[in-house]
């Protein structure tokens, strides 16, 4: 059977701009799934109001697992338009030194409001998880990276 080079060009071009429908959510329950694997981590001294190290009921001072600060993370910065792709914890001994975050935004969101919003966001959680530690200081401990723009999801029907 001869092959029409016509036809089999323009179902070329047709197939190149066919979106990949189903892509951006299967990548996402991929990553979900890997993210919830459990991982060993470092773990985080937790610190008081008054800026001390945080005890326990019997004196001990209170470590926070590194995992559970990343989760928290995840949890405070994810939004309908942006979310982590990464979140790194730098340690200096046994304090959270820094936090690093790679965020993905829709190619529609306002990029520098999404980051600016996840600062503030991610700043609460660290609070909430480890406290009042003083040595950590947001301006300079807490970073906030647009890693990624990525596709809002399907597209629209009057689009196709």
């Amino acid at each position: 059977m001869a092959v029409n080079n016509d036809a089999l060009t323009r179902a070329t071009r047709a197939l190149a701009h066919e979106p990949l429908l189903g892509w951006t959510q299967l990548s996402t329950a991929i990553m979900r799934r890997v993210r919830a694997t459990a991982r060993p981590g470092e773990t985080i001294l937790a610190f008081a109001a008054d800026g001390g190290p945080s005890h326990d009921e019997h004196g001990s001072r209170l470590y926070i697992a590194e995992r559970v600060l990343v989760a928290a993370l995840r949890r405070a910065t994810t939004t309908a338009t942006a979310a982590p792709e990464r979140i790194d914890i730098v340690m200096d001994d046994d304090r959270c030194a820094a936090v690093l975050i790679h965020l993905v935004g829709s190619w529609d969101t306002d990029l520098q409001d999404a980051a600016e919003q996840a600062h503030r966001l991610a700043l609460v959680a660290v609070h909430e998880v480890l406290g009042a530690d003083p040595g950590f200081v947001a301006e300079r401990d807490l970073h906030v990276t647009i890693t990624d723009v990525d596709d809002p999801g399907p597209p629209r029907a009057d689009l196709v």
